[in-house]
């Protein structure tokens, strides 16, 4: 209840309270307020305005009822910031009108406004209405207004069956001012009737083009047709044409023009005078009955001439194709006497011929009856031959077609309307209308029109023409299905197959979504469409709609797919996988769709089940063969809409080591040559042992065999285990493949293996300075025994080679080492010099 206090203003509410008393007395008058802020609609009644005026706020709207008076004190005005709307009925109309002996303002439409007067009226104003913003006004009557019935400044204005009376009477102004852009407007069917009696005329001008207005673009029009101009001692139009637009009059009757006095002739008075012109002016199919008492003056005659109205001093392409009117506008400029009493003087003879568009034709006075007189104002005095149609000839329409098609005929008002059938269902949209031979309209098919013929009417105030069956109405396409309905960002020249119904040979398929394109059409047969469609990387998911058009007769409906999101991979484990190996890939990412499929590249792998575990999460076996090729692989997911994703694996090498010669020893600093066997050994792997302490130079056989040099302190006791590592990265062991402890013998040594080690000349022992006569002793030997060999077995000095300690079998051989022979002419090299010392 409070929020329907706050939109009906306290003054509504006072006329709701005086409704009673209303009704018991007539006369009573409802005070307007000064300001309506909100929408208002008001019961028929008697309203006066205040002396303040009324104003109707920016977004607002006051609409008053058939039946209403409103009145409106001298110098006041109503002003106009949002709508004022005026709806009366043929037999409830609305008038605005004085409340006092001297003019109101008038109503003022600024340009956030709009005004609508219907069956309304608009009494002794000093200006009826001035507009900056959309004006309709139809079934309405301006009288009596002193200055003009309407100045219009800008923005569109329709005016029809409306009459002026009495406007702006001795002022020399236009009853209607249009000074502004006012493309595609018209004023049509309506009366300027220069004075308020038929005994008198009025020194004005029915509608005045002022300056600056039809400031229109080439092939934009306003129109006046249709229209009866009566009494006025000035013109009855004038043109100030500053556009590029053109002007329109057409099936216009210009009745009784002439001064109040014959002694005092109007000067430059012509029927449709042309001060200035730019743009182009269409002038045909007018009634020009000028008799009437007084003088025309000699100069302003010659403003009538070939092709239309144009002064001689202004070149123009002005045009009239109705021969009729163009002798009318020759006989016209061939007056140039005296016109009085109702009697046209010193005419040319009427089988005089004229030229006219290049053909000579008979000049007819009886085009102007020489006893014409002006008749009073009625209905039937302006009433037009109805309209005319010629067979358009329109080709089938397709259900859901739009097509542009022209009427032509005569007598086609821009106002007129045109219905297919009842026009409930085919319609049809008038637009670009330009003269009464001619008339655009679109028609529009529903897409669940019943197939067949339809009427095709016209009807205009002047009256109706059917032509029977003009249109006809076919079955349009229809879509039951598309296979695939899905694609993905990505998808790249997919087809996708359209199933339905009426597809003609002539059908396209388009689309207007963002990153969708459709690549090619072809037609297969009347139920069968193959659409090539591609969808960029940035096309947004979601429906996108397919229109799809009959091009020969218009029919077109429309299908519908969906984009989806390519799938995203977030990381693959592991992503190395090794030769020879079966391993499971856990793939992370989006998007993943039931049915997606996994590919590899490159030969060796082989990929097994693809287990979608979510949208989120897939499972992929894999099959490495040992000989594999090394290095990175491309995985592709792709789902069932085609959207894909990449990633890589790395295959790498799986190193294996199956045994190290010699692989045992006895302490001693030595430089030891080992042979290491395995497999997917490759070229550029690193060795050590583990612990560290040895130091190893490898040299790459092939894959199954590298030989190690390994440098071995005289320190090194224990066991050591033998790392590799492939230059891909892959790393191998083998546990206790090097054990070095005293008394340690390889059998692989003593037994002649091939894989037993070459070796290097031993280090020489330390010896004591005073063991100098014993090349195999030691005098300072713990347990003073001697080995065998004649080999040091002193622990604590410097150990020799393996072979050194394992010397011949038998101590009275002669050493066949090459080691022992250098070691033993150094000794006979010492005891040489020390005999000749001796000496």
């Amino acid at each position: 209840m409070k929020r329907a206090l706050r939109a009906v203003p306290a003054w509504f509410v006072v006329v709701a309270l005086l409704a009673g008393a209303l009704a018991q007395n007539a006369t009573a008058q409802t005070k307007l307020p000064t300001f309506v802020t909100e929408d208002t609609s008001l019961p028929p009644g008697d309203y006066v305005v205040d002396a303040a005026g009324l104003s109707i706020s920016l977004g607002a709207k006051l609409t008053f009822a058939g039946g209403s008076t409103i009145a409106v004190p001298s110098g006041a005005s109503i002003v106009v910031h949002g709508q004022l709307v005026a709806i009366g009925a043929s037999d409830a109309k609305i008038a605005f009108v004085k409340n006092a002996a001297d003019p109101w303002l008038g109503i003022v439409v600024k340009s956030t406004g709009s005004l609508t007067l219907e069956h309304a009226a608009i009494r002794g104003a000093n200006v009826g209405v001035t507009s900056d913003g959309p004006l309709l006004v139809q079934d309405a009557e301006f009288t009596s207004c002193v200055s003009a019935a309407v100045i219009h400044k800008s923005a569109l204005i329709q005016i029809r069956r409306t009459l002026f009376l009495g406007n702006a009477v001795g002022t020399a102004k236009g009853v209607l001012q249009l000074s502004g852009p006012a493309a595609n407007s018209f004023v049509i069917h309506s009366i300027f009737h220069g004075s308020a009696t038929s005994e008198s005329n009025a020194l004005a001008i029915a509608i005045d083009l002022t300056t600056t207005n039809v400031n229109n673009q080439i092939g934009q029009r306003i129109y006046i047709t249709n229209n009866t101009f009566a009494r006025f001692d000035a013109s009855a139009l004038h043109l100030v044409h500053g556009g590029d637009g053109t002007v329109v009059i057409v099936n216009n009757s210009f009745k009784y023009f002439g001064p109040l006095s014959p002694a005092a002739p109007v000067a430059d008075r012509e029927v449709i005078r042309v001060t200035s012109l730019v743009g182009e002016m269409v002038v045909e199919s007018n009634n020009f009955d000028v008799v009437d008492q007084g003088q025309f003056n000699t100069t302003a005659q010659k403003v009538v001439q070939d092709k239309g109205y144009v002064n001689y001093s202004i070149p123009t392409t002005h045009r009239s194709e109705n021969p009729q009117n163009a002798a009318d506008f020759y006989r016209l400029a061939a007056i140039s006497a005296t016109i009085g009493k109702g009697v046209l003087t010193n005419l040319p003879p009427a089988d005089t011929n004229v030229d006219i568009d290049g053909d000579k034709r008979p000049l007819r006075d009886s085009y102007i009856s020489p006893t014409s007189k002006a008749m009073d104002l009625g209905a039937d005095e302006y009433k037009l031959p109805g309209p005319k149609l010629n067979d358009p000839k329109i080709a089938p329409l397709g259900q859901g077609a739009s097509r542009s098609v022209t009427l032509t005929g005569s007598n086609l008002p821009p106002d007129g309307v045109v219905t297919i059938g009842d026009g409930s269902v085919v319609t049809a949209t008038p637009h670009s209308w330009s003269k009464t031979e001619s008339f655009p309209i679109t028609i529009n098919v529903p897409l669940d029109a019943t197939s067949g013929s339809y009427d095709l009417t016209f009807r205009s105030d002047e009256g109706s023409v059917t032509l029977k069956g003009a249109v006809t109405v076919v079955a349009g396409p229809k879509v039951t299905g598309v296979t695939p309905n899905t694609l993905s960002r990505g998808a790249s020249k997919v087809t996708l197959t359209i199933s339905g119904s009426g597809f003609t040979a002539a059908v396209d398929v388009t689309t207007t979504a963002s990153g969708v394109s459709v690549d090619s059409v072809q037609w297969v047969d009347a139920n069968t469409v193959k659409v090539v469609v591609s969808v960029s990387e940035s096309a947004p998911s979601g429906a996108v709609a397919l229109s799809i058009v009959n091009n020969d007769n218009g029919g077109k409906t429309s299908a519908q797919i969906q984009v989806n999101p390519k799938p995203e991979i977030a990381s693959v484990v592991p992503d190395e996988v090794r030769r020879g190996t079966s391993p499971e890939l856990v793939i992370s990412g989006g998007s993943f769709q039931t049915g997606i499929t996994a590919e590899l590249s490159g030969t060796g792998l082989t990929a097994g089940t693809l287990q979608r575990e979510s949208d989120q999460s897939l499972k992929l076996g894999l099959t490495i063969v040992a000989n594999a090729t090394l290095g990175q692989r491309t995985l592709t997911l792709t789902n069932p809409d085609g959207g894909n994703a990449t990633t890589s694996i790395t295959v790498v090498s799986n190193p294996q080591l199956s045994k190290l010669t010699p692989s045992l020893l006895t302490p001693g600093a030595q430089l030891v040559t080992f042979t290491v066997k395995g497999s997917d050994l490759l070229d550029g792997a690193s060795f050590a042992f583990v612990p560290a302490g040895l130091t190893v130079q490898a040299t790459y056989q092939n894959d199954t065999t590298w030989q190690l040099t390994v440098t071995i302190p005289d320190n090194a006791i224990g066991s050591y285990t033998l790392e590799v590592t492939n230059n891909d990265g892959p790393t191998a062991e083998l546990s206790d493949a090097l054990t070095i402890k005293n008394g340690g013998i390889d059998p692989d040594a003593s037994n002649g293996d091939s894989d037993a080690p070459d070796t290097t000349t031993p280090t020489q022992d330390v010896q004591n300075p005073k063991d100098q006569n014993d090349p195999g002793t030691d005098a300072n030997d713990d347990d003073s025994s001697t080995n065998a060999d004649g080999a040091d077995g002193d622990t604590k000095g410097k150990r020799g080679s393996k072979l050194f300690c394992s010397s011949s079998p038998d101590d009275a051989d002669p050493p066949t080492n090459p080691a022992w022979m250098l070691l033993f002419l150094g000794c006979l090299v010492i005891l040489r010099r020390r005999s000749r010392a001796s000496a």
